[in-house]
């Protein structure tokens, strides 16, 4: 048998720098020798190079980096108010009540599908031949099955209806 060699590993070359194009200055100022004396005139400087007339030019307001909102004390009194704690705590327990009763409501079904499969199981026991897969298993496991899985069944649809009757109530109080 002839030795395994591997497969040549080839590394693609890096790629070359990108160049910069560094363009002149001497296109964007207007004047050299001029000084900042009046901020109106390098606003104007400044627009006639660029080939705009438009835009903001003058001097900026004293307010300029303030965002434009009226004050807190102009706002309606009722925004004014802190958060009711005990409506924040309702709310939050809303949202699990709701999460918790969609997680329950999903369980419900498929527990009755199990409840249906254990009554097919042990009605295929009895009817089928001694040779079945039903028939080999033992009565108190089809027993146990019969009696768990309803419960647990009947527990879930207890706990969903709890949990429903809660929702009412806590939509009412949140409003």
């Amino acid at each position: 048998m002839p030795p395994v060699t591997a497969a040549p590993v080839y590394v693609a070359p890096p790629p070359p720098p990108a160049e910069v194009q560094v363009e002149s200055a001497s296109e964007y100022v207007a004047d050299e020798n001029a000084t900042i004396e009046d901020p109106n005139d390098l606003a104007h400087a400044a627009a006639d190079v660029m080939g705009t007339d438009h835009g903001w030019v003058g001097q900026a307001p004293a307010d300029d980096d303030m965002m434009m909102a009226p004050a807190v004390s102009e706002l309606p009194p009722s925004t004014n108010q802190p958060p009711d704690p005990k409506l924040a705590r309702k709310k939050r327990e809303l949202i699990q009540v709701k999460n918790s009763l969609s997680t329950i409501q999903t369980f419900i079904p498929t527990f009755l599908v199990v409840d249906v499969l254990v009554l097919v199981a042990i009605i295929l026991k009895f009817t089928m031949g001694k040779e079945s897969v039903y028939a080999i298993l033992p009565l108190w496991l089809l027993l146990a099955l019969i009696i768990a899985v309803p419960a647990a069944t009947a527990f879930f649809m207890l706990q969903a209806k709890n949990l429903i009757g809660r929702k009412e109530i806590l939509s009412a109080e949140v409003g």
